[in-house]
């Protein structure tokens, strides 16, 4: 008898232990430091706010501070009335503070240029107002004389007068709902951050390839749920799939043209997300660059991205993309990092379009010629012409394309044959052209022919072929 009450009283004293252990890091929504108002006006605007405080917002997850510890993304799923939402407080919890500490500084030196006065602390949204007002509430001024403020927004890595004016007059559409000064402070506060909301209300009714931004509340933005990421779909139909890679390419080609171009400098699969209708979205634009193609001085020939700079990996030059009206740049982020048979992206091992049907090799044989032409530049020394012959040549360790091209037959193995020079005669991947104007063809010309026989795969009727 006294066995069973000595376990029932370390029943109880678990469950009193357990109770105070939730109490103590449970996080409702409303909570401030969650939510963190008391920064505003230097947050992301209040719009949400009415809906967060009549409590029609649900969080699906991490509604505990222990658990929110792993999230280091800050990247929470939820309900609002009913329907699927995704929040995101747009930043790591260290870039947050940094911001909060740059922002500090700034208005230390602004209060007290000679630094001879005694330490002040200034709330950040104070801060700010300061900032702005010493700037004349210029904002292209404020991002010009205070770069540490800008340092990890990529939309004004090449700064323009009319990118920022044409980001804030969407933002002051899309938000409308603050005074001025206010609604202005919570721009040059996303703008420092993450710029992606803005770019995403900019461009959203031009291009709807963007996830909706429903509105924000603190420090915290809401995004309609767009669906899942592309790498879930790796093993849906191969024709669904091309219906996927077409709206990649379109898109490519929408974000690359217009006075304002927008330039892909993170193709990760997951930034990518394909609703139930099969549309694809660009769910995460933190890491894009906005040029203004119209500005004095633009370098009127097209940039090609030669993909120097790291071997098998995804990289660019920021000066030539904002020296340049025009660019391959998005053309080579998509096709070498999602549909490449030897993408950048591990998570996508094969490609968008890995395990095509045999008799797709016989019927379009240029469908994956044209996807690793748009892969390499027309001048790298992974791509070279003989005669009829494309060579992808990777003897220096990149990994090679292997779709069977011209053939249903996929690459042969190396067995260790030297050449006559004595160097391994493997490592590439031969394939003969009908036409020799292939080996020197552009990455543009490559999507457009892309883009046309995706077309045709999707309107042909194909008995027997799946």
């Amino acid at each position: 008898m006294a066995r069973v009450k000595q376990k029932m009283f370390l029943f109880l004293c678990l469950l009193v232990i357990l109770y105070i252990f939730l109490c103590h890091f449970y996080r409702p929504l409303l909570d401030d430091k969650f939510l963190e108002l008391n920064k505003c006006p230097a947050c992301y605007g209040k719009k949400l706010c009415k809906h967060l405080f009549n409590t029609e917002v649900v969080l699906n997850e991490h509604k505990l501070n222990i658990i929110s510890v792993f999230n280091v993304r800050n990247v929470f799923l939820g309900n609002i009335a009913n329907e699927k939402v995704v929040f995101k407080k747009l930043a790591h919890n260290w870039e947050l503070q940094r911001f909060d500490s740059l922002l500090g500084a700034a208005t230390l030196r602004i209060v007290c240029p000679l630094g001879d006065c005694l330490p002040q602390h200034h709330a950040p949204g104070d801060g700010l107002r300061e900032v702005l007002k010493f700037y004349d509430w210029n904002v292209s001024s404020l991002v010009q004389n205070e770069p540490e403020l800008f340092e990890f927004s990529d939309a004004v890595k090449c700064p323009s007068v009319r990118t920022i004016e044409f980001l804030f007059k969407s933002f002051q559409e899309h938000e409308a709902t603050s005074g001025s000064d206010e609604l202005l402070e919570n721009f040059v506060t996303q703008l420092s951050i993450n710029p992606e909301p803005l770019i995403m209300m900019a461009f959203r009714a031009k291009e709807p390839v963007f996830a909706e931004v429903l509105g924000a509340c603190g420090r915290l933005v809401a995004y309609a749920h767009a669906g899942v990421p592309l790498t879930d779909v790796l093993d849906r139909p191969w024709l669904e799939r091309v219906r996927y890679a077409l709206q990649l390419l379109q898109i490519t080609q929408a974000l690359s043209t217009g006075p304002m171009a927008l330039y892909l400098c993170d193709p990760r699969p997951e930034n990518f997300a394909v609703d139930d209708r099969g549309k694809v979205w660009i769910v995460d634009a933190e890491n894009i660059i906005l040029v203004d193609s119209k500005a004095n001085g633009m370098a009127q020939d097209e940039h090609e991205n030669d993909g120097t700079g790291c071997l098998d990996c995804f990289s660019f030059s920021q000066e030539d993309l904002c020296s340049h009206a025009t660019t391959d740049h998005n053309y080579f982020a998509i096709c070498k990092s999602l549909l490449s048979s030897t993408p950048f992206e591990r998570s996508i091992p094969g490609g968008l379009l890995r395990d095509a049907p045999t008799w797709l090799t016989e019927d379009f044989p240029s469908v994956f010629l044209l996807i690793e032409i748009c892969s390499y530049p027309a001048y790298s020394p992974y791509r070279k012409l003989s005669g009829n012959i494309l060579t992808f040549d990777t003897k220096s360790g990149a990994r090679v394309p292997s779709w069977g091209v011209n053939t249903p037959a996929k690459m042969e193995e190396c067995e260790g044959n030297v050449s006559s020079q004595g160097q391994k005669e493997c490592g590439s991947h031969n394939v003969s052209l009908g036409s020799p104007n292939f080996a020197t063809m552009g990455r543009r010309k490559a999507v457009e022919y892309l883009i046309s026989i995706f077309n045709k795969l999707l309107n042909m009727k194909l008995p027997g072929k799946f």
